[in-house]
């Protein structure tokens, strides 16, 4: 007998590979984390599944870590722990801060012949703190500011 993936059905694999989506790609969470009851439920029938509102379920999670990202970086600092998890769909945040702060773009270059929106920009130059320090000086309004400080503590744009 094998062990693993090689005893569970085609249709239990999808299951697995979906649950892993969600939960590790799209959610930011580790593997050694527990699955939430929502997206068990939701992959337990397929149908149910794919008909599920993902975009907000994801968008409130990503969400409501951003809210928390700076009071839980300052409880860390505290505590002299020095590496922090934004959990929710990072990527997208960051395509959206690329898209949304032309400053950025002096240190990724936009290739629009990539049909997938997420794909489309490659870094061409290591931001270093210095380049953050210039980023950070360029931005006028207070939402501005806050989200780039947001990112540098959670350490996505760097």
């Amino acid at each position: 007998m094998g062990s693993g993936m090689q005893e569970l059905s085609d249709e239990d694999v999808v299951r697995v590979c979906l649950v892993v989506m969600v939960e590790v790609m799209f959610m930011g969470r580790e593997l050694s984390q527990v699955v939430s009851d929502t997206v068990l439920r939701a992959v337990d029938d397929l149908v149910t599944f794919d008909s599920y509102s993902w975009g907000s379920h994801i968008w409130s999670h990503t969400y409501n870590s951003l809210h928390n990202a700076i009071a839980i970086r300052n409880l860390q600092k505290n505590k002299n722990i020095n590496k922090s998890t934004l959990n929710g769909f990072a990527h997208a945040l960051k395509v959206w801060i690329l898209e949304m702060f032309p400053v950025c773009c002096h240190h990724f270059t936009r290739r629009i012949d990539r049909p997938i929106r997420g794909t489309r920009w490659d870094r061409h130059i290591v931001l270093n703190k210095a380049a953050c320090v210039a980023i950070f000086n360029s931005l006028s309004d207070v939402r501005s500011i806050t989200i780039f400080l947001i990112l540098v503590s959670q350490q996505l744009i760097v």
